[in-house]
């Protein structure tokens, strides 16, 4: 599961993919605190317009492999929470476009 992290942090789709299409349980933690990585992708900063498409095509393609959106970490955090406090609105607008509850 550590591997995701740093994948997922440099934006490498192709390593993120092959890892979760190699039936890797969505939902496991990828940090020690018990983020996801659908969780880690709504962390990303949004730095440049760039930043945001590569955060949206990097939420997209975890989506692909249905995780849940409510699953809490350690602290009780969300996905949904986790964006606000990193102050991602791309995370935040998928999130309300999936229909978070």
């Amino acid at each position: 599961p550590r591997v995701l992290n740093p994948a997922i942090k440099k934006y490498e789709f192709q390593k993120v993919f092959d890892h979760l299409n190699s039936e890797f349980p969505i939902d496991t933690p990828v940090t020690d605190t018990g983020i996801t990585c659908f969780g880690l992708a709504c962390t990303l900063s949004e730095k440049t317009p760039e930043h945001r498409d590569y955060i949206k095509c990097m939420l997209e393609l975890i989506l692909r492999f249905k995780p849940d959106l409510t699953l809490k970490d350690n602290h009780g955090r969300t996905p949904l929470h986790l964006a606000a406090r990193c102050g991602s609105n791309t995370a935040i607008d998928i999130l309300l476009d999936r229909g978070y509850p």
